[in-house]
């Protein structure tokens, strides 16, 4: 039983679960409003787009990849399809939530295999490939739109972010069907299985005949896919659409992959730690608020926090990697 909790309370997700539970009850003797529905709703609905690119960000971190650009994808994503919904009204074309969704999918998978390619085949650093992209991408919005906003999004659209299923908002359903998506691909294919295999041993999976390039350029796709998913959730919740949109929003779906239990040295991915991860930010975000906490120090406490916690994180990652690496074969690490 002892050894059972240990391990219990070892669990990266636990850990999390635990912060996030003490903060709240610290935040709300000093705030009652933060246990209101309304609030909680607010905190877990507004945190679905990083939560989409965060679960993005863990599948390219398996192989020790990053993506930078997701942003800036994200941004594009939404003002095409802003452009193109607002065009389609003045034209009585009919569009719906399943249209616009899978179009975002389409256009943001794109771009991802664009990063895929130089990355897998090219053979370019990650980090270089996407941070070239993300400047190209944002350079180009600001040209082709000389800064404009993309307004006048229809309400069908914006509705998605308080309406839904069962009462559920729209932008909660598409969250839930992704996380349970990535989940059964990665852990029920095969090639599913071929990231995990790459991320834990590059040369061992090339021997054993994994396409190592293709599962580079796969993880690209499917970083770019949800990128361009979350920009039309950003649409949903926005209700418009501008060339500077998700500025440093790649910072938190990096932060809350690692807190989540992705590895920057690559071959871990947890689904649920990764949007544990992205609650944790959240309600920080939503405690420095009730607090009374200055607007103009939101940021650089919200930064400190995240920077102890992934160094905290990766701490106990190397840790971890040593201690495996010590164990004799068959061992048990209590």
């Amino acid at each position: 039983m002892i050894q059972q909790l240990r391990r219990l309370s070892s669990r990266r997700e636990s850990v999390i679960a635990a912060v996030i539970l003490g903060i709240a009850i610290i935040v709300g003797c000093i705030s009652p409003h933060f246990f209101t529905a309304a609030n909680l709703l607010n905190i877990v609905s507004g945190n679905v787009v990083p939560a989409v690119l965060a679960l993005g960000m863990a599948v390219v971190l398996v192989p020790a990849h990053i993506d930078v650009s997701v942003g800036a994808q994200l941004a594009l994503v939404a003002v095409v399809i802003g452009d193109l919904t607002i065009a389609a009204v003045q034209q009585s074309v009919v569009m719906n939530p399943v249209s616009v969704l899978l179009l975002g999918l389409v256009v943001g998978a794109v771009l991802g295999a664009i990063n895929g390619v130089f990355v897998a085949w090219v053979r370019l650093p990650a980090i270089i490939v996407t941070l070239g992209m993300s400047s190209i991408l944002r350079g180009l919005l600001f040209a082709t739109t000389n800064g404009s906003w993309s307004s006048g999004i229809p309400t069908w659209m914006t509705d998605q972010q308080v309406h839904g299923p069962l009462g559920i908002p729209t932008v909660l359903w598409v969250l839930l069907v992704v996380a349970v998506a990535l989940w059964l691909f990665i852990h029920h294919t095969t090639t599913g299985r071929d990231i995990l295999a790459v991320g834990g041993n590059r040369e061992a999976a090339l021997r054993l005949g994994v396409k190592v390039a293709r599962t580079d350029f796969l993880v690209f796709v499917i970083m770019g896919a949800l990128s361009g998913l979350a920009g039309v959730l950003y649409l949903f919740q926005m209700g418009s659409a501008q060339p500077g949109a998700a500025v440093g929003i790649e910072m938190s779906a990096i932060a809350a992959a690692i807190l989540g239990g992705a590895s920057v040295l690559g071959g871990r991915i947890h689904i649920g730690g990764t949007l544990l991860g992205v609650l944790l930010l959240g309600v920080i975000e939503n405690a420095l608020v009730l607090s009374g906490v200055p607007v103009y120090w939101q940021d650089l406490v919200s930064g400190l926090i995240v920077v102890v916690a992934i160094t905290a994180a990766v701490v106990q990652d190397r840790a971890s990697r040593l201690r495996a690496a010590r164990t004799p074969a068959g061992k048990e690490v209590e």
